[in-house]
């Protein structure tokens, strides 16, 4: 249960989503009654998710809370939207399945797994939902007044299990499994800053802990000279001061830090938010790209460095 109680607090509190194309019927006994069982009972009786309800048991936590915790809401992907996984990458499954993967196989499952009861009719009036992975799903309308996850259509919306609902998905929600790191060395937008990064000897850190937010500069926010000068030993307490100001605790997402206005960095500095016509700043600075998810926080990017006071 520690582990559901962690994630769970991570979450956004919403309540209040989905409509559908046909499925195919679940036998009667099963349809029949839904609202008597649990959302974990619901999906080891369906005959349409066989694959879902094996890897929830390999995950004991997890299946736990959804036997026991709510209310929570379930995006159930079918056997076929497993099935075209396999297909899109051959051996995801059992990669998933290993012993040595099982803290991914965590997070894939948490985010199909939202804290709350959120009906259909509810998510349509939403942009977004904070699964117990701590990253954000995407919500969009399709058509027929519907839906959609991440872009995976809802086959059957609302089904009322004893502890929550259940809405069953063609597609599976892979969450982003990539570090800190290698979100910002995906970029190419920020090999000055993984530089200081190493120099100040955070990189581990950042690869390992969190969650974190990162507010990282692009390559061109750095003056000739100055990494080059903070990568020298005598310099690297500069250097890890400089960087821990653009790094916060927890995952801090855009419209969360337009409403906080003010955040605190790990450089125990206050940086301001503040938003004009031309866009959103922090301490001054212009924030080029929001919301880059990485499994242990997040990156946006600026355009100048965020100076220690």
């Amino acid at each position: 249960m520690q582990l559901f109680n962690t994630l769970a607090r991570v979450c956004l509190a919403v309540a209040p989503v989905l409509a559908a194309s046909p499925l195919a019927p679940e036998s009667e006994e099963h349809a029949r009654g839904s609202q008597e069982k649990t959302l974990v009972e619901w999906v080891r009786e369906s005959e349409q998710h066989a694959t879902f309800s094996r890897l929830l048991g390999l995950v004991e936590e997890l299946g736990d809370a959804l036997e026991l915790q709510g209310p929570i809401t379930l995006f159930a992907p079918t056997d076929a939207a497993f099935e075209a996984l396999e297909r899109e990458r051959d051996g995801a499954l059992e990669e998933l399945s290993q012993e040595s993967h099982r803290e991914r196989l965590r997070r894939f499952l948490a985010q199909h797994i939202v804290d709350g009861k959120i009906d259909v009719r509810a998510a349509s009036k939403l942009e977004y939902l904070a699964t117990l992975s701590g990253q954000r799903v995407t919500l969009t309308s399709s058509r027929g007044g519907g839906v959609r996850i991440d872009g995976a259509e809802v086959l059957r919306p609302d089904v009322e299990c004893a502890n929550g609902v259940l809405h069953v998905i063609d597609t599976v929600l892979a969450p982003e499994h990539r570090a800190l790191t290698e979100i910002l060395e995906s970029s190419g937008k920020h090999d000055v800053f993984l530089g200081l990064v190493a120099a100040a000897g955070i990189e581990q850190r950042l690869r390992e802990q969190g969650p974190f937010t990162v507010f990282a500069p692009v390559d061109a926010a750095f003056s000739e000279g100055l990494a080059e000068r903070l990568a020298r030993p005598e310099h690297k307490s500069e250097a890890t001061e400089l960087v821990l100001n653009h790094v916060l605790a927890g995952r801090v997402f855009g419209d969360q830090a337009a409403k906080s206005k003010k955040l605190r960095s790990l450089a125990q500095n206050d940086l301001v938010i503040a938003e004009s016509s031309e866009g959103r700043t922090i301490a001054g600075v212009t924030i080029l790209e929001l919301d880059s998810e990485a499994k242990n926080g997040l990156v946006h990017a600026v355009d100048a460095l965020l100076l220690p006071r």
